[in-house]
């Protein structure tokens, strides 16, 4: 997705959470080999969905898959947990 390919994957529970069908990716039955044949001789033949397909990833990519928005995102919650504990450590001395 992020090298701007156009992406066929099954359809398990765990595309429904952020892969759109024909927008984001081809979604065909598990071991359903006539379907990935269809899937793979469709986007070969389809420019159009191509671009839309690969678009679409790039843009996915880059909001909700970017290592380093994800790696500040962690970091802010460690010292959001990190304030809270220190909060009730010192809570804790005052109350005790």
């Amino acid at each position: 997705m992020a090298c701007g390919a156009p992406t066929i994957l099954s359809d398990l529970p765990w595309t429904k959470e952020f892969i759109v069908s024909e927008q984001n990716a081809l979604l065909v039955p598990v071991k359903d080999h006539s379907a990935l044949a269809s899937a793979i001789l469709r986007l070969l033949s389809d420019e159009t969905l191509r671009q839309r397909v690969v678009a679409a990833n790039l843009k996915l990519v880059a909001d909700k898959l970017d290592y380093h928005k994800h790696m500040a995102h962690m970091e802010s919650i460690y010292q959001e947990l990190r304030s809270s504990k220190i909060s009730q450590r010192t809570n804790s001395k005052v109350v005790g």
